[in-house]
């Protein structure tokens, strides 16, 4: 098995040097796919036919509190959210969390932090739960998850289970209890930030700062697999859910996939080195794990791979 390199997409302005810096949403029913990429404080988003031959860009900067001309403002993470029957596009960033209709037509939610906190409290180990309508702008925070000791550093979600992680590696699970969010298990770090997360069929697969991945049982938190994956940080984790296919990608300028096992083991399938190229987000395009796309830092080109 071998992927072929595709033409790619040039974005206006380059990715910036984020953990999982490449969000893709699918709406098969328009036949287009969705892409948004961080750079500084402004995030690329891209709308593409799934056949490639239609291409639309546009550009959001991140809001301040006074009007400027051109704002300063750091995005941390940007994120097209499939929830209630919709598509958002949810950014945070040193000010507060912001959300916008996936079409850029307008702000529905602007949820502001003082100037002295960090992201959506992330820097407090914190969580914030917002509940969205189906449509509209009446968002409310919901509740608010204190159980990590240091800064949150990413969250993944899969039915009624959210898990997150920290900058320590701890990483919790949590379950939706009669709409009450509650913690299920911690499983603690052993020092390195746990960069990336991605579930599939009750388990956790994780990717952290000393180039690792491991595979966690979700109800037990008993760990199934290691890998010594990449020699530098990983960065982005995803799992193409039709196949069991897991992507990693990473500062050492690889991209491998592998075949998670129904035991939790890792079998390695496939690398990829984009040359010069520090990896900041991979993602696969489609359930099947045939096609995936990945940013890297100061390239201005999501670069796309087809198996063959």
């Amino acid at each position: 098995m071998g992927y072929r390199r595709d033409k790619p997409i040039v974005m206006k302005y380059s990715a910036s040097a984020m953990n999982n810096n490449l969000s893709v949403q699918i709406d098969l029913s328009k036949n287009i796919i969705n892409y948004a990429v961080i750079h500084k404080s402004v995030v690329n988003l891209i709308g593409a036919s799934t056949d490639g031959s239609l291409v639309h860009h546009r550009q959001i900067t991140c809001k301040e509190p006074a009007a400027t001309m051109h704002g300063g403002t750091v995005v941390f993470q940007a994120r097209l959210v499939n929830t209630s029957g919709r598509t958002i596009l949810v950014m945070t960033s040193q000010k507060g969390i912001q959300m916008f209709e996936a079409d850029m037509s307008v702000m529905l939610y602007w949820y502001a932090l003082c100037d002295s906190s960090d992201a959506a409290g992330t820097s407090e180990g914190s969580i914030l739960v917002f509940d969205i309508p189906e449509r509209g702008s009446n968002i409310t925070l919901s509740q608010e998850l204190k159980a990590h000791s240091h800064p949150v550093s990413t969250l993944e979600s899969q039915d009624d289970i959210l898990v997150s992680s920290s900058d320590n590696g701890d990483i919790i699970v949590w379950k939706e209890l009669s709409g009450h969010i509650e913690e299920v298990i911690k499983i603690s770090g052993t020092g390195y930030p746990c960069c990336s997360l991605a579930l599939h069929d009750n388990m956790i697969v994780a990717g952290f700062g000393s180039g690792h991945l491991r595979v966690y049982h979700q109800q037990s938190g008993c760990l199934l697999c290691e890998a010594d994956a990449h020699s530098r940080a990983v960065t982005s984790i995803d799992v193409a859910t039709g196949s069991g296919s897991v992507l990693s990608g990473s500062e050492d300028t690889f991209i491998r996939v592998w075949q998670l096992l129904g035991s939790g083991e890792l079998v390695h399938k496939h690398s990829e080195r984009v040359p010069d190229l520090q990896i900041q987000g991979a993602k696969f395009i489609g359930k099947d794990g045939r096609a995936f796309g990945c940013t890297g830092y100061d390239s201005n080109e999501i670069m796309f791979y087809t198996e063959v």
